[in-house]
């Protein structure tokens, strides 16, 4: 029998391959990536990036604190959010910073409020709230700045923008109505719809991945919680079976790439903030750290999944400087990414 070594050579090949590929999946390797975050070491907040390969890069060196807002969906630039103190009170700004290196781009207006911009999933615009023409409305910009639109005008104020992932809806909070509720309009600033009415305050819309669903925070029982609500407004509901009075307050959803878990942070009465995952179709939801782990020490905070939902990137302070670590979802394979004296947190991850 005739054998073709060149054959058994790439089948070695890719057998290798494939091996290597599942024992780095198995002991916990995450692979390429990298997060920025927000630093104190320096003073004052500076946006750094680590790389989880190894190596680390200040991204931003102001007098002001700046903060990574939000990531292009190329993952070439990000969006900081720089504020400060001057003689005539606070003033926020952007700029737009380049993840490879290269210097800052301010842009978009300079105001008292400048802030939670949200890019379309193209990458050629965004929007954002600003104080430019009143106490806080929404505006659409250009990635290099122009065609600015105003979206909104109303005096009681609109906040937190966020586009839908097919770029054709942007969900916000307005406070048009006498409280915080939920509403969507066209890309264009057209076709405003209401999405919640009830007489507590919604806030923090969050699009699922799919664009059917958002998640959002109300208080609407008295404590903090995540709600899940429809895009046309209907089947709301609360995310988790927590009984109302229970000292627990919930923040900081963040969807799954999967569209299937959110991420979230609980704070219980008495106890450290802790990161949880709860499943869309119910149960009990599950933490990142178990009474036996490490990580059930301290308090944990922003939860960011990666692009392929295997692994969760959070802060975790336990000995009064919270630092950013790594895991599975589960808990397991947890990893610390920075080690230097300072608050490190608010992770962004990087494609």
């Amino acid at each position: 029998m005739m054998v073709d070594f060149r054959t058994m050579g790439g089948s070695r090949m890719r057998f290798g391959a494939l091996l290597l590929a599942l024992v780095l999946g198995g002991c916990g390797d995450p692979g390429d990536g990298r997060i920025a975050f927000v630093s104190e070491r320096d003073g004052n907040r500076e946006v750094r990036v680590v790389n989880l390969r190894g190596g680390e890069v200040r991204l931003t060196s102001s007098e002001a604190d700046d903060y990574p807002a939000a990531v292009s969906p190329d993952g070439r630039a990000l969006l900081v959010v720089s504020a400060e103190q001057t003689p005539a009170g606070s003033a926020e700004r952007m700029s737009l910073v380049p993840v490879d290196g290269g210097a800052a781009i301010p842009i978009g207006p300079r105001g008292a409020r400048v802030r939670n911009p949200s890019w379309a999933p193209d990458g050629t615009w965004f929007v954002f709230e600003a104080s430019s023409h009143g106490f806080s409305d929404l505006y659409r910009m250009d990635r290099d700045g122009g065609a600015v639109r105003r979206l909104t005008d109303d005096r009681e104020g609109n906040f937190e923008p966020a586009v839908s992932p097919d770029g054709q809806w942007i969900a916000f909070t307005s406070s048009r109505d006498g409280d915080a509720e939920l509403y969507v309009m066209r890309a264009d600033g057209g076709e405003v719809r209401r999405l919640t009415a009830y007489r507590r305050d919604d806030w923090g819309a969050r699009w699922s991945p799919d664009g059917r669903q958002l998640a959002f925070i109300s208080d609407r029982e008295g404590e903090d919680r995540i709600y899940l609500v429809g895009a046309d407004g209907t089947g709301l509901r609360a995310l988790t079976g927590t009984p109302r009075n229970a000292g627990v307050l919930q923040s900081a959803p963040v969807w799954a790439p999967d569209g299937q878990r959110i991420a979230y942070v609980e704070l219980a009465r008495g106890k450290r903030a802790r990161v949880r995952i709860a499943s869309l179709e119910g149960g009990t939801p599950a933490s990142i750290a178990s009474s036996a782990d490490a990580l059930a020490a301290g308090a944990q905070e922003s939860p960011a999944w990666s692009p392929d939902g295997k692994w969760l990137a959070f802060s975790w302070e336990h000995d009064g400087d919270p630092e950013l670590y790594l895991a599975r979802p589960d808990g397991s394979h947890p990893r610390r990414l920075t080690r230097a004296p300072g608050a490190d947190w608010l992770p962004r991850w990087v494609r």
